[in-house]
């Protein structure tokens, strides 16, 4: 997925931006992102396809940036024919601003810091239309890993949730903390909008799921920009630390086909991965969450009955989930109220680890079929609101009895 720039949950009002386009034209030069196997020499693969080595996208991983001055197209080609490249496709980035290949998070408008408490965190009306205390009678989710791609977290915000592993593949270490840096970078007026997001999804995982193991990885940076090279980079490093349910609060217009093979992959070792839909308030499709392998979660308003204004919705949604007004602590020790079906995914994500930990060896497949028991219907918005305590009834009457 050439990513489109995208939403972002962060701390100020974000418009959606569509995608201008789709890369460039065949003949056009351009950019090119390819992982190297070990001792594979970037400079070899330059030389082979007529590219300049531009930069290490990621070092830790041997993803690399090539440049075209004559045919990107043609020049991805050569890259991928090469012995010893993973992967290689066009990389957009440096040609159209508003959809360079990026992605940001499903939010919509700003976040409107709140005076909370963890109880007003712990009591708020989502937690009551998912019925969260009548399923915490049966499972806290406890054992099961959640893998939460966003801008990586603050460990002091959320000092309730267990934290291990993960990556910055922003910065390519491995302190995956929330990082702003006072810098308006992707000079939209706004500083560090997307500042908080992952902190925010975090916390809704852990609502769902008081005592699942949150893995961070920080993908996207404080703007809420990332690359879906560094999204399908994160999938794999999921896959590799034992993630049972991969998170993605973002998403675009268009497919990338080397993220696409990261969630083929991640199906095939039966980890559960749930997307949000987005905000367009329309039936347009965004990717990951259009995939098949995919989890796509549009947002209920408040109430629960009917789809939030923004979220997007249509047959290719598959569940929806509370997404409007939900509240969550953010970075500095405060709490902030957010809407997006970024907050919606998450819960979706908390409920599935609560399956899988009353069923460690339950499929991918299975645990959405128990997510759609019963589900109350709810106009374009795929399944509906998940009725937990049908769904854990499910996994008793398939798993667990006889």
């Amino acid at each position: 997925m050439k990513l489109v720039k995208l939403l972002s949950a962060g701390l100020s009002t974000i418009l959606l931006v569509p995608l201008l386009a789709t890369g460039a034209s065949a003949g056009e030069p351009g950019d090119i992102v390819a992982r190297l196997g070990s001792g594979v020499d970037p400079a070899a693969i330059a030389a082979a396809s007529d590219t300049t080595v531009v930069e290490p996208v990621l070092a830790s991983r041997n993803v690399w940036r090539f440049r075209s001055d004559h045919d990107a197209h043609k020049a991805a080609d050569k890259i991928k024919k090469q012995e010893g490249v993973a992967y290689a496709e066009e990389d957009i980035t440096g040609s159209i601003p508003e959809a360079g290949g990026r992605m940001s998070g499903w939010n919509d408008g700003e976040a409107r810091a709140v005076p909370s408490t963890e109880d007003d965190f712990r009591t708020q009306p989502a937690v009551g239309l998912l019925d969260l205390a009548a399923a915490h009678e049966q499972t806290h989710g406890a054992g099961v890993r959640v893998a939460v791609l966003d801008t990586g977290v603050d460990p002091s915000a959320v000092p309730f949730v267990t934290l291990d592993g993960g990556w910055d593949l922003v910065d390519d270490d491995p302190d995956p903390n929330e990082v702003a840096n006072g810098v308006d970078d992707d000079g939209d007026g706004t500083v560090d909008e997307a500042h908080g997001h992952g902190t925010h999804i975090t916390a809704i995982v852990d609502l769902a799921a008081p005592d699942v193991t949150v893995m961070p990885f920080r993908v996207l940076d404080a703007e809420g920009m990332g690359s879906s090279f560094l999204a399908a980079e994160a999938i794999w490093m999921a896959l590799e630390q034992g993630a049972d349910v991969i998170n993605i609060s973002f998403g675009a217009g268009e497919k990338s086909k080397v993220l696409e093979q990261a969630v083929k992959d991640a199906e095939d070792q039966q980890v559960v991965i749930v997307a949000a839909a987005g905000n367009t308030g329309t039936d347009e499709k965004h990717y990951p969450a259009e995939f098949d392998e995919v989890i796509a979660t549009a947002a209920l308003a408040t109430d629960g009955t009917v789809l939030a204004g923004f979220s997007s919705r249509g047959g290719w949604v598959d569940i929806s989930a509370p997404g409007e007004h939900i509240i969550a602590p953010v970075p500095g020790g405060g709490w902030a109220s957010w809407s997006g079906t970024s907050m919606a995914a998450p819960f979706i994500s908390g409920q599935a680890a609560l399956l899988l930990a009353l069923a460690p060896d339950m499929e991918a497949e299975d645990v959405w079929k128990a997510l759609e028991e019963d589900a109350l219907k709810v106009e374009d918005g795929g399944e509906g609101l998940v009725q937990l305590v049908a769904s854990i009834g499910w996994v008793h009457e398939h798993y667990l009895e006889g």
